[in-house]
């Protein structure tokens, strides 16, 4: 074999193992594209999924504090509705100071709170309206004006030591819950019995 042979021969050679390389390299080349195209595509899907669970989450979470912000919504509104009921009740109870029982009552009131603070000498504060009838009622007492009172009596003891409170409010006051609930089930539709 000549020297020009034997340089064909090594180019040829060459020339083979380059494409044989090349070939090779575009193999590893498309596998590597392959692995990178599947690692795209789980880093998308994993992206995707991790997205949806966020938007998921956000969701629910938008959804429960909806939810919240309507029950106490509608918390707020059951309380002002009951609330407002409770005011009705209270003006339709002061409608006793004009009934024909009221004088009983007052004078009622009046001889408990001043037994309650120990006897003669009380002082009793009332509403003008009502300072004739504890007059008239033949005890020895002291009667002063209070116009803050919406009706009843405030019995003191004579050195102020001891004080029975028997107003209408605090009488009202006293059964508040019972009418709150009352209200509650009279609004609401609660079935009795």
């Amino acid at each position: 074999m000549g020297l020009q042979d034997l340089r064909a021969e090594i180019l040829r050679r060459t020339f083979e193992e380059i494409k044989k390389t090349d070939t090779e390299a575009a193999a590893e080349a498309r596998r590597l594209l392959g692995e990178a195209e599947e690692e795209r595509k789980k880093a998308l899907a994993d992206a995707r999924a991790e997205a949806d669970k966020l938007v998921h989450s956000e969701a629910t979470e938008r959804a429960s504090a909806a939810r919240l912000k309507a029950a106490r919504l509608e918390s707020e509104a059951v309380e002002e509705a009951v609330s407002r009921g409770i005011d009705a009740v209270w003006l339709s109870f002061l409608k006793v100071r004009s009934s024909d029982t009221y004088p009983k009552l007052l004078k009622s009131l009046i001889s408990e709170g001043v037994r309650e603070v120990g006897g003669h000498g009380a002082i009793i504060y009332v509403r003008a309206k009502d300072a004739k009838l504890v007059k008239d009622a033949g005890q020895a007492l002291t009667v002063k004006i209070s116009e803050e009172l919406e009706g009843g009596a405030i019995i003191s003891s004579r050195d102020g030591r001891v004080m029975v409170r028997s107003t209408l409010r605090d009488l009202f006051d006293r059964h508040r819950d019972e009418v709150k609930r009352q209200v509650y089930d009279a609004m609401f539709g609660v079935k009795k019995g």
